[in-house]
Formats: C-alpha cells, structure tokens, sequence
C-alpha cells in the first residue's frame, strides 16, 4: 500500500489493518522521500497513521520499478537535497512576497507552511 498524509509524506507498507475510522497499520514500512528526479526509502518498522491525517491510499502495482525512472539515493544524501529544496522554496517565497510589497498588493505568508515539512 501506498499511502500520502497531510504534509505531502508518502509511506509505503504493508497493510495489516484498518479500522472504521480510517486509522491504518502498516508492516515493513518506509517513508519515500522524492526529490527532483531522486528518491530515498526511510526504514520505519511498524507503522500507525491516523485516518484523519490521510488524503490518498492505494495499492502498488509490483510490476512498475521505480528505479527505471528514478535514481536511488542515501539517506544522508536526499536529506541534503531535501534541505536544500526547501532553501530555495523559502528564497522564492521571500522574493515573491517583497514583490508583491512593492506592487501594494498583500501577500499571505506561506513561510510558515513550507517550515512545516
């Protein structure tokens, strides 16, 4: 099973429950961390993610490899890149907001949301 949380997380496991609320367990699970064209599999064991916090789920076809399209890399490695993404997000977010400013036009604060990943 595939699932993504709020948050843009993707976990990836197998499913061993669900219950009426939605609430899912899942065995063996990773969290897939996407970078560009990158990708790392985050080892996480058991796994227990509330229903409310879900906003896809499905299941994986196992005759897709991802490797074809992806390329495989470390942990520390995608940590990295991911700091970096979000670097630049926060850069372009202070840059289109000081834009704004200077056209007179608000601009909401979405500093706080990118922090949030």
């Amino acid at each position: 099973m595939a699932i993504i949380v709020r948050g843009g997380r993707v976990f990836i496991g197998f499913l061993r429950i669900i219950d009426q609320f939605g609430n899912v367990v899942l065995h063996n699970a990773v969290e897939r961390i996407h970078v560009a064209k990158k990708f790392c599999d985050v080892p996480q064991g058991i796994l227990l993610i509330r229903g409310e916090n879900i906003t896809i789920i499905g299941e994986l076809n196992p005759e897709i490899n991802i490797d074809e399209k992806l390329e495989r890399v470390s942990e520390e490695e995608i940590y990295k890149l991911q700091q970096e993404q979000t670097a630049s997000r926060k850069e372009l977010a202070k840059k289109r907001a000081e834009l704004f400013a200077i056209r007179g036009l608000g601009f909401p604060d979405f500093l706080d949301i990118i922090d949030d990943t």
